[in-house]
């Protein structure tokens, strides 16, 4: 929340938990967080990442995390999101890409240049402000051009001291893995039956997703999933290749796809439980994979899944589990509660899990490294 949500000059963890406040104060009176309470969160969600660092990566309590995860996949919750989203496009528009289209640099590039220079100067302000305006500033002063050089100037900005990819590095990979596949859906001609569930989206990308339902819904769903596993942009295109425009189309293949190995495990785990039709599972494994990544924002994988054993009021959880020293432990581990899960859309888990994640989520090899934190046990 502290990098992602909190640009110089505004507090979105204070509005944040103010939102939740309200929510709270009609839907569930006893969530009410007293002044002491609220202070402590907001200071808690505003930490950037060197300061959760510092303090060993210690979380918001599981109780106070669960409950701002509930009002996150509730239509207000899931609308405060957005709102944050379209004022940040705006100001990315402004700031960024305004300049940008004022450059020789840009006014000289191919189309698909272009989408790919938009990318990656998005991506830098976005992530950060200060370095993203220095970059722009060399911009407009002509010390670029070709994307060659825009590139060479972003490995630049953060001198790094072990030789890997910094923050910023990964995120404009992450942008122009994004742009190649815009291009790829921008090209598609009628032929395709993704090109009009694209041009759809296109039409209105920032709809309000609380206002979706139906087919409308499905086409946002569809091209969301492509851009969070873009590797999966050329499958999808060649599934959908002369498919009939007009005839009523599933994009269901697309949307089973995972994204990721650890959604895969957590669907897989998910699909062999009694009692629950598909969507349901799809729900639960989706939900589990998604709480996975919020409580892990360093990349750690899930090594197995767990079923726990039904308590005596008739709850049962599925935990997922990371084992970076194998069986002999210890084990990180987060919980879901099955039948809260299954009633949760898989696509609000991802939001929620989006909002609180400090980085968007973009999947990262997963690392071997030793891990220093307690086992703590999250139950949603």
């Amino acid at each position: 929340m502290g990098q992602h949500f909190n640009p110089p000059h505004e507090n979105a963890p204070k509005e944040f938990v103010e939102g939740f406040q309200r929510w709270a104060r009609q839907a569930k009176p006893d969530w009410l967080l007293k002044n002491e309470e609220k202070a402590h969160l907001i200071e808690d969600l505003g930490r950037t990442g060197r300061e959760i660092k510092v303090q060993g990566g210690r979380d918001i309590d599981a109780v106070t995390r669960s409950r701002l995860e509930t009002y996150l996949r509730t239509d207000t919750g899931t609308r405060w999101v957005h709102e944050r989203d379209v004022a940040q496009v705006g100001k990315v528009l402004k700031n960024a890409i305004e300049p940008l289209e004022a450059t020789t640099l840009y006014q000289g590039a191919s189309e698909d240049d272009r989408v790919r220079l938009i990318a990656v100067f998005a991506k830098v302000y976005n992530q950060n402000e200060h370095l993203g305006a220095r970059l722009i500033a060399r911009a407009e002063r002509g010390d670029f051009n070709s994307l060659q050089q825009v590139n060479n100037g972003i490995d630049a900005l953060l001198r790094t001291r072990n030789g890997k990819k910094d923050y910023i590095e990964q995120g404009r990979d992450a942008a122009l893995r994004g742009a190649e596949a815009f291009i790829s859906l921008h090209r598609l001609d009628s032929s395709n039956s993704l090109q009009s569930t694209f041009s759809n989206v296109l039409a209105e990308p920032l709809a309000d997703p609380t206002t979706l339902s139906g087919e409308r819904s499905q086409h946002y769903r569809t091209i969301r999933n492509l851009f969070l596993d873009t590797s999966r942009v050329p499958k999808a295109i060649r599934q959908h290749h002369q498919e009939k425009p007009g005839a009523a189309q599933s994009h269901a293949a697309i949307d089973e796809i995972p994204l990721s190995p650890d959604h895969q495990r957590a669907l897989q785990a998910a699909s062999a439980l009694p009692g629950y039709d598909p969507e349901q599972q799809r729900n639960i494994g989706t939900a589990l994979y998604a709480q996975h990544l919020a409580n892990n924002p360093n990349g750690r994988r899930i090594d197995a899944t767990v079923l726990g054993e039904p308590l005596p009021d008739g709850r049962q959880f599925l935990f997922a589990r990371h084992s970076p020293w194998g069986e002999a432990g210890p084990h990180f581990t987060t919980g879901i509660e099955l039948g809260e899960a299954s009633r949760i859309p898989a696509q609000q888990s991802l939001a929620a899990a989006e909002a609180l994640h400090p980085q968007p989520l973009v999947h990262q090899p997963h690392t071997q490294q030793r891990e220093a934190q307690a086992v703590q046990m999250h139950q949603v």
